[in-house]
This record gives structure tokens, sequence and C-alpha cells, in this order.
């Protein structure tokens, strides 16, 4: 799949050109808005949410408020 909704800590770290390490250190520190899913043992994030707050500047936690686009069919 060329875009899955959900990615894991991997793919996010390529998408922000940072390491694992860099990525759990700004976090630790607010520094990283988007929300983590528990799933099982894997930790993802939304595509669309990093990409959004990313287009955003990158704001810490603390200030990053996401709201997708939902539509309930």
């Amino acid at each position: 799949m060329d875009n899955p909704l959900l990615i894991d800590v991997n793919s996010v770290c390529k998408l922000l050109g940072i390491s694992r390490a860099t990525y759990f250190v700004q976090k630790a520190a607010g520094r990283i808005g988007p929300s983590e899913i528990r799933f099982g043992k894997k930790l993802l994030l939304r595509r669309a949410e990093v990409e959004a707050w990313v287009n955003c500047g990158c704001p810490p936690r603390r200030q990053w408020e996401w709201k997708a686009n939902t539509r309930n069919t």
C-alpha cells in the first residue's frame, strides 16, 4: 500500500528525516504533536495527522490540536 492510513514510528522518522532516538527524545520533551495509537504491540500514527502537523510548522504537543475531516456514511 503506497499511502497507508496508519504508519509506524520508523516510517514517521523517515518522513521527518530524523532518527528513532531523536523521535523519542522529542516526544518525551513534548515536541512531537501527533498522537500515537497502540495497535497490539505496534505503535502507529495517523499519516494524515503527521502531514497536517508538519504543514502547520510542527507545533509542540500542548499547542497541537488535530481535527480530522470525518464523514459518517
